[in-house]
């Protein structure tokens, strides 16, 4: 007998072709359930074969953070087991914060935009999650048999709102009166890569692959972007012969089905294949009820077709410069309808229709949801629609209502921006409380709680994931871009990256990097010599002098390195090593190699930012620093610096914190808006017409 533990967060379907192996006895287990029982938890790993940790809308590092604070990670690299680490979802952290690959056999990353990081050895892409293809790989490290095949037409149905299930209908009368079977399936991602490559892998029969989009964006195929108004492309071969047809029906208008029905039979009376097969895609999700409306309205026309798959392809890693693309969970149907909703919003928004139009739209798609807290949202718009609430207002807690209903909030972050403005918040509260529904409920702590983070990240806070996300890349382009030769210093450089992306910017820009960790340095300097800038093994301060610096035992020069210990102890709960610095100061800098201004100073120094300008306040006097770009967050908590006391320091600068588009001005400093302890970056341009020396 085989045994398998799998922890983590589990579905039934997920686990069906481990399930279905023989000799195989599976055990599941919530692994965040047992943290404050670790010990035991690694007691039972010892006693499997398999051990596969599966981890959904969490930070892959977790658990190997977990196991180093409780001084059990010697226990888990010595266990005897196969450690299969499975990640998913695009809102992960970097897998390699701690080198994750470094403490599991295997690594699958489905759904994860940030697959090109990862190491290739260890790490797969997943294609098609959940399905035998997908681990077969596992064959390798375990001795579990699984099936080599694929469901390639596995009952893929999604639905959205209006009248779609009707057009559904028709399309499927029609290709039945064309003898055709078929499937209905989704797709994420709209790059002009071909998304359905995957499914192909050990296909070698001839057959008709007629792809329809029920989509209102562009079709798009990697041999060409197809024109909304209804395109159908014919004899186009693929790789294995298949003839690839493709049609869009615009909007899901009905009047275009005889259209299509007409060029399907053009595009069919052209072929001699018979071995036919129909996809039809829709980017939008699904609940379980009206899965079983297009099941009972559609069953007797559906197709499974099962085809065998090329074992060495199965196992190709996630290629490192592609974007990733998959077809979702076989067999799974997932309740997040936030794409739908926020798509819908943004057309009503767009054409400036009134909200009650929106809201006609979210009763067509459940009108008898049994989710309690979904009914109260709806009879709440209802309440307002009939106050005559303006729809501002209204687009406004509908926005607060879809962030509150998942916690991938990327998407309607841009929304959010600009119809969060100052006026329309207060009036909605207003609104809100004299319609007799409080906000001030323990139960709703959760969805306010979402709406807490939604409107921080609206604001700039804890917009971390990347220079696109953060606004950082934006306002370089827009700083920098048409200056001549400006010059940047970049003080915590770390390994080099936001150097990088200025030379990338204005590549006759001269920059100044600044490194004192002695690990990242080693990185620095190479991206230096490559990226044809200077880089310095010295920090900043207020005086110069020798220091300490905190950082992970294990790190190789981490982006958490610090001078203050109590970073780690508090903050990530950890006991950090530390190692001996340099430290200098601008001002000396400056002087020593004859540099009369900085265009740009851009520091990234984990809560010792206020302490560098101070080592400035001779270069700030004299009116040679144009622009500052500082990191604010919480480990200003252990400095004990508050903002206000830039605001000290600079009084002849404006303060702006970067936005993903943009600079949100920071004005009439007042607490509540301004000493938020978390990630953001804050932006300091000096006031031409002001005069006032920095502070003492």
């Amino acid at each position: 007998m085989y045994n398998v533990l799998i922890s983590g967060n589990i579905y039934h379907e997920d686990i069906k072709h481990i399930r279905d192996a023989p000799n195989v006895q599976i055990r599941t287990v919530n692994i965040f359930d047992r943290i404050k029982n670790l010990k035991n938890f690694l007691n039972l790993c010892e006693k499997q074969d398999l051990v596969i940790f599966r981890l959904v809308g969490r930070r892959p590092s977790s658990f190997i953070e977990l196991l180093k604070n409780e001084n059990l990670l010697d226990t888990y690299v010595n266990l005897k087991c196969k450690k299969v680490f499975w990640s998913q979802d695009s809102h992960h952290s970097y897998p390699h914060e701690v080198s994750v690959q470094d403490y599991f056999d295997r690594c699958y990353i489905a759904h994860s935009k940030y697959g090109k990081h990862f190491d290739q050895k260890k790490f797969f892409y997943l294609p098609c999650c959940y399905t035998a293809g997908s681990l077969d790989d596992l064959y390798e490290i375990s001795a579990i048999e699984f099936k080599k095949e694929r469901d390639i037409g596995s009952f893929y149905v999604q639905y959205s709102i209006g009248d779609r299930n009707l057009v559904y209908a028709k399309i499927a009368s029609i290709l039945k009166r064309q003898n055709l079977s078929y499937t209905f399936a989704r797709y994420y991602g709209t790059n002009e890569e071909y998304p359905y490559g995957n499914l192909k892998w050990g296909i070698k029969t001839s057959r008709v692959n007629v792809n329809v989009s029920l989509m209102d964006d562009l079709n798009i195929r990697n041999f060409e972007v197809i024109a909304m108004n209804g395109v159908l492309l014919t004899n186009k071969l693929d790789e294995h012969g298949n003839i690839d047809l493709d049609y869009s029906l615009t909007h899901f208008y009905q009047r275009d089905l005889s259209d299509f029905e007409t060029k399907l039979q053009e595009s069919l009376d052209d072929t001699r294949r018979k071995q036919t097969w129909i996809s039809i895609y829709n980017g939008h999700c699904l609940t379980h009820r009206y899965l079983t409306i297009i099941n009972n309205e559609l069953g007797e026309n559906l197709h499974t077709e099962k085809l065998p798959v090329d074992f060495e392809l199965a196992m190709t890693p996630y290629p490192a410069t592609k974007t990733i693309h998959d077809l979702g969970h076989a067999g799974v149907i997932t309740y997040d309808e936030k794409a739908l909703f926020i798509s819908a919003m943004k057309d009503v928004a767009n054409q400036k229709l009134p909200f009650r139009i929106l809201l006609e739209l979210y009763r067509g798609l459940n009108p008898d949801d049994e989710q309690g807290v979904r009914l109260e949202i709806l009879e709440e718009m209802r309440l307002f629609v009939s106050k005559n609430v303006s729809d501002d207002i209204l687009y406004l807690y509908w926005l607060f209502f879809l962030t509150s209903m998942s916690d991938d909030i990327d998407e309607v972050q841009k929304s959010f921006v600009p119809i969060s403005k100052s006026k329309a918040y207060h009036d909605f509260i207003r609104h809100y409380s004299q319609n007799g529904v409080s906000l001030a409920d323990p139960k709703r702590y959760q969805s306010n709680l979402k709406i807490f983070n939604t409107a921080v990240n609206s604001i700039g806070i804890l917009n971390w994931r990347d220079t696109d996300v953060s606004g950082e890349k934006n306002f370089l382009i827009h700083h920098l871009h048409a200056m001549d030769t400006p010059v940047v210093f970049d003080v915590g450089a770390n390994n080099g990256s936001y150097s990088d992306l200025v030379k990338e910017i204005n590549p006759k820009a001269v920059v100044y990097a600044f490194e004192p960790n002695k690990n990242s340095f080693t990185k620095l300097k190479a991206s230096a010599r490559k990226g044809n800038y200077f880089a310095f093994n010295i920090g900043f301060s207020d005086v110069a002098s020798q220091q300490a610096m905190y950082d992970y035992s294990d790190a190789s020069g981490s982006v958490h390195a610090t001078l203050y210990p109590e970073v780690f102890q508090i903050l990530h709960k950890y006991e950090p090593a530390q190692t001996r610095i340099t430290l200098s100061t601008i001002d000396d800098f400056l002087s020593v190699h004859d540099i009369g201004r900085i265009d740009l100073l851009k520091i990234d120094v984990e809560g010792h930012e206020w302490h560098v300008l101070k080592g400035a306040t001779g270069a700030l006097g004299r009116g040679v620093i144009d622009c500052i770009q500082f990191e604010f967050n919480e480990m200003n908590v252990t400095s004990r610096v508050f903002l206000k006391d830039f605001y000290e320091l600079l009084p002849g600068y404006r303060f702006y914190r970067l936005l993903p588009e943009g600079l949100l001005p920071l004005e009439n400093y007042r607490p509540l808006t301004h000493e938020i302890f978390a990630f953001q970056n804050i932006v300091a341009m000096r006031n031409t017409e002001m005069t006032a020396q920095p502070g003492a």
